[in-house]
């Protein structure tokens, strides 16, 4: 079934303990002010690109990476490659800091520091995020009967105050019949679903938590039969670790410290399958990135993206929605990756990308023979609609 990859919120840099215990703490806050991000997009599995970024650091006087000892909030990630954790080296010089998969394996990333501040980051591979536990657990919902042919199910979720997470849920059919849903996050409606007897359907919704520490959600049905007989695998995980921030620890000729940080970011990945549609819901940020690899790439078709919301909730009417398929280009070089992008053809409008494709195979074609065989794009009023890679 579609899936959103769950990965463990990381943990908290050390930086802060060191900025409270240490002496000249202004000094420290001065020159730690350079934090960029690099994007894993692009960079599929056993592919040889390569991502590099720079910045630099305002500094009085020459510096260099802290010894491995001393990169406490660079250790503690515990990332990992391959399945295995990554072995970080520094060179003799200590300008130079490496992680490799294992001991002896392929670099996944090279932090270069130059005496007067300068440095570069490069990104050879995807970092592995640790699985993480769903936050909706099977056993803690609560189920009511609130009016005649009226069920709800609830659960408080332990949450982190205004932090993003995604949540997913599918309907699936059952003897009964249910005639729609309604879901509610932190008392807010979120969305009605007018339900099909016959269809599976999975949706997916981009929510922040309360200000406080719990968020309830609430599935509200309406039909013959509880709602809990037509809903399965719902999943709330937070969003925060598609950031993942590496802190690297910096000593200046003087022996003072620093840091500096880069943002190692990524999106969650439906894995295909052909058994349920998938519907995507415009909120703040729709952006997923859907994998077709060797072990999915045999089913035809292997999932239906359904705009057919997307499109009612943007008021675009049938006749004037547009879907384009484009490949991202990088430095004037194609890629493996095809953003999917709706606007309405009969007013300017800027594009908006809802999702991309993510091969890592050959596609045939341009990629559009994936397209054609492995993912169908309803978007309400005919089955499949794709316009060429521009």
């Amino acid at each position: 079934m579609p899936a959103i990859d769950d990965f463990l919120i990381l943990p908290v840099s050390e930086l802060d303990e060191l900025l409270t215990k240490s002496p000249d703490t202004m000094h420290i806050k001065s020159i730690m002010n350079s934090i960029t991000s690099i994007d894993e997009i692009g960079l599929l599995p056993g592919a040889s690109e390569a991502k590099t970024i720079s910045g630099i650091l305002s500094l009085s006087e020459s510096a260099h990476f802290a010894p491995l000892s001393e990169q406490t909030a660079l250790q503690d990630l515990d990332l990992k490659a391959n399945g295995s954790p990554l072995t970080y080296h520094l060179t003799q010089n200590q300008q130079q800091l490496t992680a490799t998969y294992g001991p002896d394996g392929d670099v996944i990333f090279n932090a270069e520091l130059k005496p007067d501040g300068f440095y570069t980051f490069t990104l050879n591979h995807p970092i592995v995020r640790t699985d993480a536990p769903n936050l909706a657990i099977t056993q803690e919902w609560h189920n009511e009967t609130i009016a005649e042919n009226v069920y709800k199910i609830s659960q408080l979720l332990e949450t982190e105050p205004n932090k993003p997470y995604q949540f997913t849920l599918h309907y699936i059919p059952s003897m009964g019949l249910l005639n729609q849903l309604q879901i509610y996050w932190d008392h807010q409606l979120l969305q009605t679903i007018n339900t099909s007897q016959n269809e599976a359907r999975g949706y997916t919704f981009s929510v922040e938590g309360n200000p406080g520490s719990h968020t309830l959600l609430e599935i509200v049905g309406t039909g013959s039969h509880h709602v809990s007989e037509f809903i399965q695998d719902v999943s709330v995980t937070s969003m925060a670790q598609f950031k993942l921030p590496i802190d690297f620890a910096v000593v200046t000729e003087s022996n003072e410290h620093a840091a500096f940080t880069v943002n190692v970011t990524t999106t969650p990945a439906i894995e295909l399958d052909n058994q349920k549609h998938f519907d995507i819901f415009y909120e703040q940020s729709v952006y997923q990135t859907i994998i077709v690899n060797d072990t999915n790439s045999n089913d035809n078709p292997l999932a239906t993206i359904n705009l057919d919301t997307l499109f009612k909730q943007l008021a675009i009417e049938q006749e004037n929605r547009l879907i384009e398929v484009v490949q991202r280009v990088e430095d004037g070089l194609a890629t493996n990756v095809y953003e999917i992008k709706i606007s309405d053809k009969a007013q300017p409008m800027e594009p908006i990308t809802i999702a991309d494709v993510q091969l890592s195979f050959p596609g045939g074609n341009g990629g559009m023979e994936v397209f054609s065989r492995h993912i169908a794009i309803d978007e309400g009023s005919t089955p499949l609609t794709i316009l060429e890679p521009i």
